[in-house]
């Protein structure tokens, strides 16, 4: 096929599944335009002739004829083009397509066909670049405040028609230069906000008018830009600006400005040296420098990625291609480092070339938006809603975005009012909610919009204002959370779900709170006596180790305290030790404290319980009276001592922990052994690290200690002041017995406090006895009664230990196995006397 070959639109459109807004071009292998579109040759600025003659290096100066090479081999291999580019028009400017390239066999000829779209339109970075070209066609100034020099750009001087090349070299200030031309007042207006800019260190406006006889009447503009050092103005960027015939145009640029300062994204103006000339206040926002640190910095100071020795080819690279799109990464002020997206443009200015950088921080994007899902890919297409908004609630501009979600017209936009697209929004509410506007500066809130067919959205606002030439402005952020939303009423379901869970947790650990109101502290243990000394010492040997320890001891001897101070001194201090009383429950929910329980498991279990050894995971667990403990628990506490897992009752899964136990009993536990109601394995396994708790009458140096020490509880508790105990009711209680040991004292000192009047405690306890003894002095007991009692203290002061050494056998001199008859014959059950 030759190149005045004509495939009819329509084929070219069925053939490659186009619509009529995409741009076509056929080319043959050696890369000549066979044929074209309507809508390319549009774009282009060129005629169908024009076209015929074209090559794509001429329309893609970018490709070499060995990239198309590849271009061609790779689309007939299957492996299509699908990229960004650029195409350059009639009138030599560069605008970005996005193009995929197609094979078409056509009448037996192959021809490789390159479909684009225009992306400018949809460039997020439209208005910042539209911008930055605007600015970059006024007249500049500059002035160093600090080596007193001027320097003001030749389209500052065409502007005020000026003669340029007479004051070359001379020493010049933009108030010498305007006060000719301008009228007295103005010039002390102008005077009066340039020293306001150089102390107050703030952006200054100024418009005025020039009237000369060399030109007609002109208002202009005059901006003032300090940078400051340590508080201090060192330098002033200036703009001059005719807006004589372009009113609208100003208000476009202060809506444009304002747009620029409050918009998320980052925006840089780099020169040559890879220096910052300007940054936005997103730029501050996400580095953390003020203006005036940041512009001191170069883009090797955020940006890892460069060095100095790849900025001179990027550079060159840039001023070739004029436009950059790439992902790269910025470092903060501390360090810290997150990923980018940037997109550079290359203009010119002052007869230099400067980069300008927008650069999205895309770490945020990622918490805060969910990618689109698109049938072709774009390029940084803008996801938020923009728009301004009068001071009568019309709208004065909006972006893409938002129209394509309110899905109105242009014609019908210009005719919404706010109340049209916010229901919440009322007319007689607009005046009010503009004031507060006024006052606050900034309102971020949450409200739903409505779409041209009725849908309602739930959006994020974020509202400013801006004044321009007297007129009110709202500039609107809106962004669409329907997915978030979504989402969040998922959680709420989620947590809905989970909240009876969460409280059963808080009950089961509603005991860590009543820890705190323990009688006694962990760390104070009071005592004097050399032989509890001992027993100290071996809680401090232990304490470091997860060994199972084994407190034994008579009722009210401190087996708690003993096992608090342990798992104080441990390295598992940091969690609270749990307890558990093993005599204090019924058997059948021994078993449901200690490893928890699942819903429905047995009658009245309506939700999952946590056992305590789940509570106690990396900490520790207290097993007071373990002698009690059912014999069929006892297995299951094996399992957990040896391998650290069990299950809750009526589940299936195994649960691992890792807890140190302690175990505390006033029992003895080789008889229960030897009598078939206690495991020899789990004794063994509790018996590791034994500590035989002494009984108050064996440490009888510290009854004082311990009545003066309850004394002062007690006397704190009741409001009395007792500083008194007289010695003989010392030597009174030093000379007891207490079988009920420690916990006895505590109870009668505690009574005693109660029924003192006066400042010296006073015990009734001995009198009662006393008293009761005389009473008896005339009974003479049968033996039988005697050798009872006799068998009980006996027992009792070794703890009910029948046999081994210290046992009541040992102290009676009698056959453990004829102690145990006798114990049978004259009824002394261990239970009758031992709570």
């Amino acid at each position: 096929m030759e190149n005045n070959t004509v495939i009819p639109t329509h084929e070219i459109n069925t053939l490659l599944s186009v619509s009529e807004e995409m741009g076509v071009l056929i080319l043959n292998e050696s890369g000549s335009i066979v044929q074209s579109n309507e809508q390319i040759m549009r774009e282009l600025g060129y005629t169908k002739e024009e076209m015929s003659v074209k090559t794509i290096f001429e329309i893609n100066p970018n490709i070499s004829f060995r990239d198309w090479k590849v271009i061609w081999k790779n689309t007939f291999e299957g492996i299509e083009l699908e990229d960004e580019v650029e195409y350059i028009t009639s009138a030599d400017i560069i605008y970005p397509v996005y193009a995929y390239s197609k094979a078409l066999t056509y009448e037996g000829s192959a021809y490789c066909c390159l479909i684009s779209k225009n992306v400018l339109d949809n460039n997020r970075y439209r208005n910042i670049l539209q911008l930055t070209n605007r600015i970059a066609r006024m007249g500049h100034w500059e002035w160093d405040l600090l080596q007193d020099e001027f320097q003001i750009s030749r389209a500052a001087y065409d502007l005020i028609g000026a003669d340029y090349d007479s004051i070359i070299g001379r020493k010049n200030t933009i108030q010498s230069i305007l006060k000719p031309n301008i009228s007295k007042n103005q010039f002390k207006k102008l005077v009066n906000i340039l020293n306001r800019c150089i102390e107050e260190g703030k952006p200054m406006e100024f418009e005025f008018e020039i009237n000369s006889r060399n030109l007609p009447d002109k208002k202009f503009m005059l901006y003032a830009d300090p940078v400051l050092i340590d508080n201090r103005t060192v330098r002033i960027y200036g703009v001059l600006q005719n807006i004589t015939s372009f009113s609208g145009r100003s208000e476009e640029m202060y809506l444009a400005k304002a747009s620029l300062e409050n918009t998320d994204e980052m925006v840089f103006w780099v020169d040559e040296d890879a220096s910052f000339i300007y940054a936005n206040s997103a730029c501050c926002d996400n580095l953390g420098y003020d203006i005036s640190e940041l512009l001191e910095l170069n883009v090797f100071d955020v940006d890892p990625n460069f060095n100095r020795n790849m900025w001179k080819p990027f550079w060159d690279d840039a001023l070739i291609k004029r436009t950059l799109d790439f992902d790269s990464s910025q470092k903060g002020i501390d360090g810290t480092t997150y990923p980018t997206h940037v997109n550079i443009t290359v203009v010119e200015h002052k007869g230099k070339n400067i980069m300008c950088a927008s650069v999205r921080n895309m770490t945020k994007l990622k918490e805060s938006q969910d990618k689109l899902l698109l049938t072709q890919k774009t390029v940084d297409q803008a996801m938020d809603q923009i728009l301004w908004v009068n001071d009568d609630a019309s709208i004065s501009y909006y972006n893409d975005s938002f129209k394509r979600r309110i899905g109105y017209s242009d014609e019908e936009i210009k005719q919404l009012k706010v109340w049209d697209i916010d229901p919440a929004m009322k007319p007689e509410m607009w005046e009010p909610h503009r004031k507060e506007l006024m006052e606050v500066q900034q309102i971020e809130a949450e409200s739903k919009h409505i779409s041209k067919d009725g849908t309602v959205y739930p959006v994020r606002v974020s509202l400013s204002l801006v004044e321009v030439e007297g007129k009110i402005i709202h500039c609107a952020f809106i962004r669409d959370i329907s997915k978030r939303v979504e989402k969040e009423k998922q959680l709420y379901k989620l947590l809905e779900e989970n909240n009876k869970l969460k409280e059963q947790l808080v009950k089961e650990n509603a005991f860590l709170t009543e820890e705190v109101n323990l009688k006694f502290s962990f760390d104070k243990i009071i005592t004097n006596s050399a032989a509890y000394r001992k027993v100290l010492r071996q809680v401090q040997q232990v304490a470091d180790t997860n060994a199972t320890v084994l407190i034994l001891g008579e009722t009210g001897t401190g087996k708690e305290l003993l096992a608090r101070s342990i798992h104080t001194l441990s390295e598992r201090s940091k969690k609270a030790m749990v307890k558990i009383n093993c005599a204090a429950l019924p058997p059948n929910l021994i078993e449901s404290e200690l490893f928890g329980h699942e819903k429905g498991s047995f009658t009245g279990a309506h939700q999952q319980k946590v056992g305590k050894f789940e509570l106690a995971d990396n900490g520790t667990i207290f097993l007071d009276e373990i002698g009690e403990l059912p014999i069929d628990l006892q297995a299951k506490l094996l399992r957990v001592l040896q391998e650290g897992e069990f299950e809750r009752l009526g589940g299936n899964t195994t649960l691992s922990v890792d807890v140190r136990v302690i175990a505390a009993t006033n029992r003895n536990l080789e008889q229960l052994v030897e009598e078939g109601k206690f495991r020899t394995d789990l004794y063994y396994r509790l018996n590791v690290f034994p500590i035989q708790n002494l009984p108050l009458r064996h440490r009888r140096e510290d009854i004082p200690l311990l009545a003066r020490h309850f004394l002062k509880i007690f006397c704190e508790k009741t409001g009395k002041k007792i500083t008194k105990i007289l010695k003989n009711d010392l030597r009174k209680l030093m000379d007891y017995e207490f079988p009920g040991n420690v916990r006895e004292l505590e109870n009668i000192i505690e009574r005693a406090v109660i029924l003192t009047t006066g400042d010296t405690l006073h015990f009734n306890i001995f009198d009662k006895k006393s008293k009761e003894k005389t009473k008896t002095e005339g009974l003479f007991m049968p033996l039988e009664e005697v050798q009872k009692n006799h068998i009980i203290e006996a027992l009792k002061r070794s703890n009910w230990k029948v046999s081994g050494k210290m046992s009541a056998a040992e102290m009676l001199r009698l056959n453990p196995k004829t102690l145990a008859s006798k114990m049978r014959k004259l009824g002394i059950r261990r239970t009758d006397y031992v709570m």
